[in-house]
């Protein structure tokens, strides 16, 4: 599942409709369509903006973009990116300077990860 088939299941199961997600999250809708569809990636800001209307966290939608796991082994991964997170003063998004605040929640994104790679794995 794509980041943006995550948002769109996000959203379907909170019963709204993709004009509704827009309004609430102050984006047009055909922007919102793109998104779901792939065709455009969300900047962080916008990320925060959609986990808001929805009423989640950027890490529950992030924690339901399985593509991830498909393109990169996440096992040591994870660990070098959260080192180097930790390590890192300026963080860039699609050129877009992260604030603090969005690169905690990257590391609690990676943290939620690294705790359901570890129940998967003692299955």
């Amino acid at each position: 599942m794509s980041l943006g088939q995550a948002i769109k299941l996000i959203r379907k199961d909170s019963r709204l409709t993709q004009e509704e997600l827009a309004e609430l999250a102050n984006l047009s809708r055909s922007y919102v369509a793109d998104i779901e569809r792939g065709r455009y990636s969300p900047s962080m800001s916008t990320l925060e903006k959609i986990a808001e209307a929805l009423n989640i966290t950027v890490a529950d939608i992030l924690s339901k973009d399985t593509n991830k796991f498909e393109r990169y082994d996440v096992g040591s991964r994870l660990e070098d990116i959260s080192e180097d997170l930790i390590r890192c003063g300026d963080l860039m998004f699609f050129g877009e300077k992260l604030s603090p605040e969005s690169i905690e929640l990257i590391k609690e994104s990676i943290d939620h990860i690294k705790r359901q790679m570890k129940i998967i794995n003692s299955k």
